[in-house]
């Protein structure tokens, strides 16, 4: 089934029709068709939504949601399907590929995940946070709000939102990977000053992980000048 992409416009359509169908290893196969097409998929968008919103199939929704990243911004429509799932008991199960697509999907990703961070659900506004992780650099449009969860009472709260900041210029999953921004003297500045903030929280796992960062930006700003 994946050949089908070889196929083009008739290749996406018999995927979108084996989407529709009862054969669980087509459904997983046409999915890998419309990750291969690409953006030449985007027509596909309005089924996937329906697989990444149902709850039965986590395998299946796994796939759909990294689909949409492959397929990107034209993929757009499938993001409040996505934020759905942050409040599913799955969300543990599909986080990575959250984290794979929604950098993918351009603006309208990020304006979900603003609007998550000031939202009233703890649940949400921590999975936005962690989801900022893999935006790597890019996490710098959500520094306001990830500083404002920093004055949380929720002492996981502010410690998944410095995590977030910190993956600025050091991802926890990729120390030691260069990064343009670790050579930006303006950033270093920033995030040293809220980890120096930070190191008097009143938690010792806040304040073990502030340390530890301090540490590393003091580092990278030496390195920087």
């Amino acid at each position: 089934a994946r050949s089908l992409a070889a196929f083009g416009a008739d290749g996406l359509a018999e995927a979108v029709a084996m989407l529709d169908g009862d054969d669980e290893d087509a459904r997983y196969a046409a999915l890998w068709t419309l990750a291969s097409l690409g953006e030449q998929a985007a027509s596909a968008v309005p089924r996937l939504i329906p697989l990444i919103a149902q709850e039965d199939d986590v395998a299946l929704r796994q796939r759909a949601i990294g689909t949409a990243g492959y397929i990107g911004p034209k993929a757009a429509a499938v993001i409040p399907a996505i934020m759905g799932a942050f409040r599913s008991e799955q969300m543990p199960l599909v986080a990575s590929d959250a984290s794979g697509t929604m950098p993918r999907l351009g603006q309208p990703a990020r304006d979900a995940i603003l609007e998550g961070l000031r939202g009233s659900n703890r649940i949400v506004r921590l999975r936005c946070a962690e989801l900022l992780q893999s935006y790597h650099a890019a996490t710098q449009f959500a520094f306001d709000d990830l500083e404002r969860l920093l004055g949380s009472d929720d002492p996981v709260e502010r410690r998944v939102a410095l995590v977030a900041m910190r993956a600025a210029v050091i991802h926890p999953t990729q120390e030691g990977v260069d990064y343009p921004a670790q050579r930006d003297v303006a950033l270093l500045k920033r995030l040293r000053a809220v980890t120096e903030r930070m190191t008097k929280d009143k938690d010792r796992r806040v304040v073990s992980f502030a340390l530890e960062s301090r540490e590393y930006l003091t580092t990278m700003l030496e390195e920087a000048r």
